[in-house]
């Protein structure tokens, strides 16, 4: 069972913290902004336009989505997503036919583009 959402917004907010994250869009922000744990909230409350905070971390860009175009969110798409781990690090990202869904529909160049890696990840699963 999912952790309360002010939980996992504290969890979330420790560990970009830790990463030293900045939000990197909207481009126009003339300061880059920390990633704190009330930035998050507002975000997930529906602040964040299209329901996703992108940001630049110690480790590399890491874009956080509340919910997809069409507004599913976690709830939704839990039980198709799959848990990835590494160690002691564990992971729930969508599942590939979703994803693959999810790229055709908001069509934008950068979607299409991946389409054939994904559908070939797809393949080979």
């Amino acid at each position: 069972m999912p952790l309360a959402g002010g939980e996992n917004i504290a969890r979330l907010a420790d560990v970009l913290t830790t990463l030293h994250a900045v939000v990197r869009e909207p481009r126009s922000t003339a300061r880059r902004l920390a990633v704190t744990a009330d930035l998050l909230q507002q975000a997930a409350e529906g602040a964040s336009p299209g329901g996703q905070l992108r940001t630049r971390t110690a480790a590399g860009p890491l874009d956080i989505l509340w919910r997809l175009h069409d507004g599913r969110g976690y709830g939704d798409l839990v039980g198709r997503s799959c848990l990835l781990t590494e160690e002691e690090l564990r992971v729930r990202v969508i599942g590939i036919d979703d994803l693959i869904a999810v790229k055709i529909a908001i069509g934008r160049p950068q979607d299409r583009a991946a389409l054939p890696y994904l559908q070939a990840i797809r393949r080979r699963t």
